[in-house]
This record gives C-alpha cells, sequence and structure tokens, in this order.
C-alpha cells in the first residue's frame, strides 16, 4: 500500500524510530533529574554551609587603630591579645580575629568597612571591640601645639559622621551584636597646656557619646580616667601609647563592661 507514493512500512519505520528516539530522550531526562536531586539532598549546598557557621556567633572580632594592634606592648598583646589569654580555654569554641591598622583614622575604618571578606567576619562576629579617633584628634586635626581650633572643630564633626556610620555599617551586617568602642584618653596630660588637650579629649568623648546614644547595643569603654592623673606611668616611651600596664588596664576594664552586657562571652 501507498499514501501519496510512499511505502507504508517506510512511515510506520519512520514513526516508530522517532518515538524510540522521544522516550530514550525522555527517560534519560528523568534518570538525570533523579540522580541530581539524589546527589543535593545528600550533600547540602555551600549557602547551608555558610549560614550553619554564622549562626555560631563565636566570634570575638577587633577593629581600629594602633591600640587595637597593640603598639607600645613590648609583649605584642595589646588590650585584645589579653582579653584572648583570659577568655580562651580549652574547652572554648572562640575565634578571634583581630583588624587594627596602624594610623587607621575614623573615615579609613568606614573604607575597611566595605570589603566584602571583613562584612562577613562582622556576619559571624558575636561581640566587635573597636578603638577608633586617636589618629582622628592627634593627627587629622593638626598639631594639637598650634591649637588650630577651627581645624579640631571641623575634624570632631566628621568624626562624628563617620561613628554613625560605622555603627550603621556594622548594624547592617549584623542587626544584634554588641559593639563596644573605647573612648579617647590624653597622653599629654604631663605636658604643657594639658588643660586644653585635656578639654578637646573631652569634647571628643562626648562626640562618641553622643554617637552612641543613637544606635542600639552600643557601649562606650571609657580611658579617659585611667591616664588622667599618672599618664607616664602607663604610657610607652613614644608618650602616646599605652605601654603593658596601660593595655592591661584597658582589658580588665572591657572585661567588667562585657561581662555585664553578655554573660556568654566567657563560656
Amino acid at each position: 500500500m501507498r499514501i501519496k507514493g510512499r511505502p507504508l512500512w517506510t512511515i510506520v519505520s519512520l514513526t516508530a524510530v522517532t518515538s524510540a528516539l522521544i522516550w530514550m530522550f525522555g527517560f534519560g531526562w528523568a534518570v538525570s533529574e533523579i540522580t541530581s536531586s539524589h546527589r543535593n539532598s545528600l550533600q547540602p549546598s555551600k549557602t547551608s554551609q555558610e549560614q550553619k557557621v554564622s549562626e555560631q556567633k563565636n566570634l570575638f572580632l577587633t577593629m581600629g587603630d594602633s591600640l587595637t594592634r597593640g603598639t607600645g606592648d613590648t609583649t605584642g598583646l595589646g588590650y585584645a591579645g589579653r582579653v584572648r589569654q583570659r577568655l580562651q580555654k580549652p574547652s572554648s569554641k572562640l575565634r578571634f580575629i583581630n583588624l587594627g591598622v596602624n594610623g587607621q583614622t575614623s573615615h579609613d575604618l568606614r573604607r575597611q568597612l566595605q570589603k566584602p571578606r571583613v562584612q562577613e567576619f562582622i556576619h559571624q562576629a558575636g561581640w566587635v571591640v573597636i578603638t577608633i579617633g586617636g589618629n582622628d584628634l592627634f593627627r587629622e586635626s593638626g598639631r594639637l601645639e598650634s591649637m588650630d581650633v577651627a581645624k579640631i572643630r571641623a575634624a570632631q564633626q566628621q568624626y562624628e559622621k563617620n561613628l554613625d556610620a560605622i555603627f550603621e555599617m556594622i548594624r547592617e551586617q549584623n542587626p544584634d551584636i554588641p559593639i563596644f568602642i573605647f573612648g579617647l584618653y590624653n597622653p599629654f596630660g604631663d605636658l604643657k597646656d594639658s588643660r586644653i588637650t585635656f578639654r578637646f579629649v573631652r569634647e571628643w568623648n562626648d562626640s562618641l557619646q553622643e554617637a552612641a546614644a543613637r544606635h542600639d547595643r552600643v557601649v562606650v569603654i571609657p580611658t579617659y580616667d585611667l591616664f588622667q592623673l599618672q599618664p607616664g606611668k602607663y604610657l610607652f616611651n613614644d608618650h602616646f601609647h599605652p605601654n603593658g600596664d596601660g593595655y592591661q588596664l584597658m582589658a580588665e576594664r572591657l572585661l567588667q563592661v562585657m561581662g555585664n552586657v553578655d554573660k556568654d562571652v566567657s563560656r
């Protein structure tokens, strides 16, 4: 039998071959889907693994300037290393990362917080501790010996704006994390015209307090009084950075305040 000039068996054969190809393709696709689904169910995705790590919130993160680096401490510990020695135990799951940078200003810290890796650390952190502002006051605003009041005031206003931005950027990555920030001290308290330098430091600390008050769970750790009466006793020979004893005072005060805010820090 012929249909429009073609033998019937030819049409039947073509139809059978086409059906077989469709069936084989469909079967192969189904097997691939089943295998892929089974493999995905056995192996958690990278996203879920990262989420599991971040939920632990066991990272103790320190950031800021040379005080966080521990400059001036001949042991190299600084306040951050001393806090680590106190908190880290054989059974402890705490992790410690120090992101301090010598010479860092509040503007520099804002830029550092824009880095994806730093944002990832903040997301994983259970605590953030910051030292920032000394370089803004004693370097960016000009030499205090010249007493350029206008320059110091302008730098103070920018410092407060930078603090607001810093706290907001941390909050974007970690809404509930407690933020501890050290206040400023006067390293020139035993020098001439110390009353003027004390006044500037107090005013800058007021700006720090104002900025902290505008954000939840931001705690200011005062250091002004620690170096007020005997600055030479607790300062390194550069007459600017704390020595080992000075950092010990800072560490003890931080631990005291942290214990009052978060009892889990010592676990």
